[in-house]
């Protein structure tokens, strides 16, 4: 069970009587990791404790977010028997399912598919993984709704709206409700860039070719789609790789 989530600790050892913590945020115990960075633009190289002896490990996906992921799966892994040598090659081995941070390229563009759902907490982690991964170059991000949250969901929209103005991205989409909650957010944070609602594939490829300078298309840069699960943002995605947007270019996966 993480360490790093209060309410989490509590409910854990009110069920089970026997415990076993990991973190990702540097508490000193026997399973623990961190981040060390980027290996060659796609793969994140992560160093991990586990029962307090080092493993260096590379993932097929980069950014803080990733640590928590790493240490739970390599924590269980070893109290099931499997060495640190085993545990590495299993993580090099391993191939990120579709929709879940799968990255391919349009032309000069790293485009990224994590369309398969949302919540405050991995919206947050993925805007920042991916603004890592654009390396300064333009940012763009296609973002859709997230549900089911009940009453706190305009604060929670209202939130990543002041996020995302903090991480600058060029051009920001949306598909969804509670869109004016996330502009109240981007107001908030002084966002200078645009806001641009979309319903349709179409209307979000003709919004590209209107708002996106035609030198920033040309330069390259990333373009994030994410949102929850009800949005089939992935229908966005499929109308830019049907689309002539950058002439000549074709989606690689990566």
């Amino acid at each position: 069970v993480s360490a790093d989530y209060d309410d989490l600790v509590r409910e854990a050892r009110a069920v089970f009587g026997d415990v076993l913590f990991f973190t990702a945020s540097g508490r000193p115990l026997s399973y623990r990791a961190a981040y060390a960075g980027c290996s060659d633009g796609v793969h994140g190289q992560y160093r991990l404790w586990l029962d307090g002896r080092p493993c260096d490990v590379i993932a097929p996906f980069r950014g803080d977010y990733g640590t928590e992921n790493c240490i739970a799966v390599a924590a269980a892994a070893h109290m099931l028997g499997l060495t640190a040598e085993e545990i590495a090659a299993g993580f090099a081995d391993a191939q990120l399912p579709p929709q879940r941070f799968a990255r391919s390229r349009r032309g000069n563009w790293d485009i990224v598919d994590d369309t398969y759902n949302a919540n405050p907490l991995s919206m947050a982690r993925m805007l920042d993984a991916a603004a890592e991964s654009a390396q300064k170059r333009p940012f763009v991000v296609v973002l859709g709704e997230m549900r089911e949250l009940g009453s706190v969901a305009d604060r929670e929209h209202e939130r990543l709206g002041r996020h995302l103005a903090q991480l600058r991205p060029v051009l920001v989409f949306w598909r969804g409700g509670h869109a004016d909650a996330v502009r109240d957010g981007l107001e908030h944070g002084l966002y200078t860039g645009k806001f641009l609602p979309v319903d349709t594939g179409e209307a979000f490829v003709q919004a590209l070719r209107e708002h996106l300078p035609a030198e920033t298309g040309e330069q390259g840069g990333l373009m994030l789609f994410k949102g929850s699960r009800g949005n089939h943002l992935e229908e966005l995605l499929e109308a830019l790789e049907q689309s002539d947007w950058l002439p000549g270019s074709r989606t690689e996966s990566l």
